[in-house]
């Protein structure tokens, strides 16, 4: 694909599911080259197929080495028999780096002073200075807040009438997956089950908070010096809901990353 400086590029990652698994595959990608942002981690919901993401350039990008982008990599994880299973599945192939492009669309709020397109980037300076956060078509995103706030909203009616709506935050991280109960099925039953997702300034997803009360915490490299290095996953703690924990609250994986 070609990406043009200030601007973006989608792309979409698709599923073989065989042996009858449906169940959510989360894809972690990592090592992309200095200048350029992809979104991570993308999530394919259980039952679907894909899940879209993109390659942005930043107003100053230059070209990266010619293998850089073989060095990408994709991780798919997926719950399977109640283990995680993870592979690597490859890269986002060859990317290359065109010019500004001739027309580019800046989007501000209604009272906001626009932010200049080549203003600031991501890694720049203090990650929480709500400045370093310019999309590349001049969006402000302000530090985690903003992050948190769902710009794109979806609704999925099965076969059976059930409701499902979903949400997402501009870069398109799930936030909110509420499962209504609108068929009436128990009387007992709240409005809708909700499971909630957070992230990091750079948008690495912190947690899940499911509709139980179990969840899942992750914590980030993210005190290292080497920017490249502070995306990598440490710890994932998976915290039981107070009805099933048993004898384990909680399940610790530790994680210890080689350099490169």
């Amino acid at each position: 694909m070609t990406v043009n400086r200030s601007s973006g590029k989608m792309f979409t990652l698709k599923a073989d599911r065989i042996d009858n698994f449906d169940g959510e595959i989360q894809l972690e990608i990592t090592g992309v080259p200095d200048g350029f942002y992809v979104p991570s981690p993308l999530t394919i919901e259980a039952g679907h197929y894909t899940a879209e993401g993109a390659v942005y350039a930043f107003p100053d990008a230059a070209d990266p080495p010619s293998d850089a982008w073989q060095q990408v990599k994709i991780t798919a994880t997926a719950k399977i028999n109640g283990q995680d299973l993870t592979k690597q599945i490859g890269n986002l192939g060859d990317v290359k780096l065109a010019g500004q492009p001739k027309l580019l669309l800046s989007l501000s709020p209604k009272d906001a002073e626009p932010v200049p397109l080549d203003a600031y980037r991501a890694g720049d300076g203090d990650r929480n200075d709500p400045r370093i956060w310019a999309s590349s078509y001049g969006t402000q995103l302000t530090s985690f807040a903003d992050l948190a706030v769902a710009d794109i909203r979806t609704t999925v009616t099965d076969r059976n009438g059930n409701i499902t709506e979903h949400e997402f935050n501009r870069l398109g991280n799930h936030l909110t997956i509420r499962e209504f109960t609108s068929r009436n099925v128990r009387a007992s039953d709240p409005a809708f089950y909700e499971t909630t997702f957070e992230y990091s300034a750079d948008a690495k997803r912190l947690a899940d908070r499911r509709v139980e009360g179990n969840s899942v915490e992750r914590i980030y490299d993210e005190a290292n010096p080497l920017r490249f290095q502070q995306g990598n996953l440490l710890q994932s703690r998976w915290l039981a809901d107070s009805d099933r924990a048993g004898d384990q609250a909680e399940i610790l994986e530790a994680f210890t990353n080689e350099p490169i």
